[in-house]
């Protein structure tokens, strides 16, 4: 991911004329958010590594957990802790109103510093998971 912004920035660096190319500030904060989104799955999957013992396995399960956890992102009472939601949030507004007054659906937008919140708290569950099943696994 961090090559593939790089190659992004280096194109856009090149192609962009005039003043109106970036500071390094603001590339920075084009880099750091997909990071971090990036360090978070990471982490869960070397969860999923560390207790499965099985590369294709925690593939898989690490997908299937993404893709339940969009859909559990409609449940409001799951939205507040959605990495779904958290990383709309940290790339902008990105919100929908799908509830059709059934109270099912994200029509809350979830904050910066919260989303910022969220996406660190599920990497640290990951990487303590991760460290637990390396640890005391097969010990």
């Amino acid at each position: 991911v961090a090559v593939i912004i790089g190659v992004w920035v280096g194109f856009a660096y090149l192609l962009t004329e005039g003043s109106v190319g970036f500071s390094a500030i603001d590339w920075f904060g084009v880099a750091w958010k997909p990071l971090l989104v990036q360090l978070m799955w990471v982490s869960l999957g070397l969860a999923a590594m560390a207790w499965l013992r099985s590369t294709g396995l925690s593939i898989g399960i690490v997908i299937a957990f993404s893709f339940g956890e969009g859909i559990l992102a409609l449940w409001s009472a799951y939205s507040s802790v959605s990495l779904s939601v958290a990383t709309n949030a940290l790339f902008g507004e990105i919100t929908a109103d799908v509830s059709g007054g059934i109270g099912f659906g994200v029509s809350e937008p979830m904050s910066f510093a919260t989303a910022i919140v969220v996406v660190l708290v599920w990497t640290a569950i990951g990487a303590g998971a991760a460290y637990t099943g390396l640890r005391y696994r097969d010990a």
